[in-house]
């Protein structure tokens, strides 16, 4: 009996150990992800926007979603697009779907940016503060560890402020780290959940400010790995959108080269489209009015039936 305590005794700690050791090691390494897929909430759990990510190498992209979108199919006339957000980058390209429009910009000048070059750049300094598990400063991926304290590289946005690196240190509790202290960036919290949706060791919730002192909130849903031959596959956008509904824009060194041009499926569709929700305005309109009507007729037949029983009264 005393042996199987100690046997179940060094099996956990070994679990503890590992799942300590699978959150250094995830955070010491370049992220390669197909899809995040991640909401940002309040502290008290409202939900403001729910994302899809994925990152690698230099490569990524970010897209807010709507519910009715299929993930594994590209933006098409049956996979329609209505993320207000939908930005990536290939390598040195930069890009954005709105709608069935691709932008897409070629080694931007990154002196003077153009619009879509300063968007992505921008929204993957975002997404690599849910690759690093908290800071927006810091580079996913860039982690040197010391026991349990760190030095971590500056992300583009913290480098524009001066910065080239930061220190730092995990708390654990429980076989799990519990915090990450940045110094000169923040304090997270992290709660942890059992799904297989996320790699051994990854939180499931991050806590700006820690749980006492909360910002707000990350509810991590999804993590799947990818490779970097599949870089092509899920970042470049020309695998994200039908090309016979692609309206093309392209500019190179953020001066445009390809100007867009009308997609005569895309105006059809949207035609279509405008008489649907046409017809339907009208049918509403006219349920509307006949509502209005019903519900007039009904006051008008109970007033005259009050003012009968009030001459019958009166006769009486």
């Amino acid at each position: 009996m005393l042996a199987m305590l100690i046997l179940f005794s060094t099996s956990q700690l070994k679990a503890d150990e590992d799942m300590v050791e699978a959150f250094k090691q995830y955070l010491a390494n370049p992220p390669c992800f197909s899809r995040v897929i991640y909401s940002e909430v309040s502290c008290n759990n409202t939900v403001s926007r729910t994302e899809v990510g994925g990152w690698c190498g230099d490569s990524f992209f970010l897209r807010e979603l709507t519910g009715s979108e299929n993930l594994d199919l590209p933006v098409s006339i049956n996979n329609r697009n209505q993320s207000t957000l939908y930005v990536g980058r290939l390598g040195d390209t930069r890009w954005q779907i709105a709608g069935y429009n691709l932008s897409i910009s070629v080694q931007p000048n990154l002196a003077k940016p153009d619009a879509y070059a300063g968007m992505s750049d921008s929204m993957q300094v975002m997404l690599g503060a849910v690759f690093s598990l908290g800071s927006q400063h810091i580079q996913p991926g860039t982690f040197v560890w010391s026991g349990n304290k760190f030095k971590v590289q500056a992300s583009p946005f913290a480098k524009q402020m001066g910065a080239e690196e930061f220190d730092g240190e995990i708390v654990v509790a429980d076989g799990k780290v519990t915090r990450m202290i940045v110094k000169g960036s923040g304090i997270w919290d992290y709660k942890y959940s059992t799904t297989t949706n996320i790699p051994a060791g990854l939180p499931s919730e991050i806590t700006y400010g820690g749980n006492d002192n909360c910002i707000s909130k990350i509810i991590i849903k999804e993590m799947i790995r990818a490779k970097p031959s599949d870089e092509m596959k899920f970042f470049d956008p020309r695998n994200q959108i039908d090309a016979s509904v692609t309206i093309l824009k392209v500019l190179s060194n953020s001066v445009e080269v390809v100007k867009p041009v009308p997609n005569p499926l895309v105006t059809k569709m949207a035609k279509e489209q405008f008489n649907s929700e046409k017809t339907e305005a009208m049918q509403s309109a006219k349920t509307h009015t006949a509502t209005r009507v019903v519900i007039l007729s009904i006051m008008l037949i109970t007033s005259v039936g009050f003012a009968i029983l009030a001459i019958r009264s009166k006769k009486k």
